[in-house]
């Protein structure tokens, strides 16, 4: 944002005089540059008595050597209009400007100045667009003014609780970092711990790939070997007594498979393997199958086979 003021053309040694004709939308303006970062705005019915004042009250060696003055039409009034209508009507504005042109031109005469006047085809605000040197300009919107320096001035007392908190969020961030390597040096401490422990436990392995996964593997495979040792020594608690009663009886082997249990033994006669028989089906309640039987040197060699009986107490028979 900037002044009208730095629109108009300037020249060393020389004030330049913009004056703009009236139109329906605005009013007419005078405007004065007089140094190269300085004008004035004027009051048209009163901008020669005051150019006067002016001029004369400037010190001998800082008065301009020339008045430029720059008529420029109105900015309803199109440049280069066609139309007889428009031409009448910019000849018409324009000779609004004649009577100040004129009185403007005497006071250069009385003060021995030298006075030029142009008449820009352009109306008042394309001319100043074009004439305007960005380089040269001021830009209004600065100190106490500046959309930048407001916004700072809003944002300054929250800069400490700003600083607080980025260096809380770098804090928390080196934290989970280094909390990050920690809980990962240890996941690898771990991992080597549960591969020792595999070895040692199972040196059978040789590829040892997910050492948790392969462990908790072999444990269900001995979990199902203890349940059936478990299954095993019932089913012997239940036929013990039996058993043990058989004075004749010597168990030769025992061999358990799928909750079966197989009996390879010796008895005095057929009679005595028929009794222990019966006696396992109706003490025991279990499933009683004899394999085979022979006799032999007196005695009767037998293969029994036990299973823990049905709920109805029947078990097969065998002879």
């Amino acid at each position: 944002m900037t002044t009208e003021v730095l629109g108009i053309p300037y020249s060393e040694d020389s004030w330049t005089l913009l004056l703009k004709a009236p139109d329906k939308q605005s009013r007419s303006k005078a405007i004065l540059r007089n140094n190269l970062q300085a004008g004035i705005a004027l009051d048209v019915a009163n901008v020669v008595p005051l150019l006067r004042s002016m001029l004369e009250s400037v010190a001998q060696d800082r008065r301009p050597a020339k008045l430029n003055v720059i008529v420029c039409g109105a900015d309803s009034i199109q440049a280069g209009a066609e139309s007889e209508e428009q031409q009448q009507s910019a000849s018409a504005v324009s000779g609004e400007m004649d009577p100040i042109v004129a009185q403007l031109q005497s006071l250069a005469e009385k003060l021995a100045y030298e006075i030029e006047v142009y008449h820009p085809e352009q109306p008042f605000l394309v001319y100043l667009a074009q004439q305007f040197e960005e380089s040269k300009c001021i830009n209004l919107l600065q100190g106490d003014y500046s959309r930048r320096e407001r916004l700072e001035k809003l944002l300054r007392p929250w800069r400490p609780a700003a600083a607080i908190v980025a260096i809380w969020l770098l804090l928390q961030v080196g934290l989970m970092i280094f909390d990050y390597q920690k809980l990962a040096a240890r996941d690898l401490e771990l991992r080597a711990q549960i591969t020792d422990i595999f070895r040692t436990a199972f040196p059978e392995s040789k590829n040892i790939v997910d050492p948790k996964l392969q462990m908790e593997q072999k444990l269900a495979e001995l979990r199902k070997q203890t349940n059936q040792g478990a299954d095993m020594f019932a089913l012997l608690a239940k036929a013990g007594e039996v058993l043990s009663d058989t004075d004749t009886l010597l168990i030769r082997t025992l061999r358990f498979k799928e909750e079966t249990l197989d009996m390879d033994f010796e008895i005095s006669d057929l009679q005595s393997l028929d009794e222990l028989k019966l006696r396992l089906i109706n003490e025991t309640n279990m499933e009683v199958d004899i394999q085979s039987a022979s006799s032999k040197q007196g005695k009767v060699e037998s293969r029994m086979q036990l299973k823990i009986g049905t709920a109805d107490g029947k078990a097969p028979g065998g002879a």
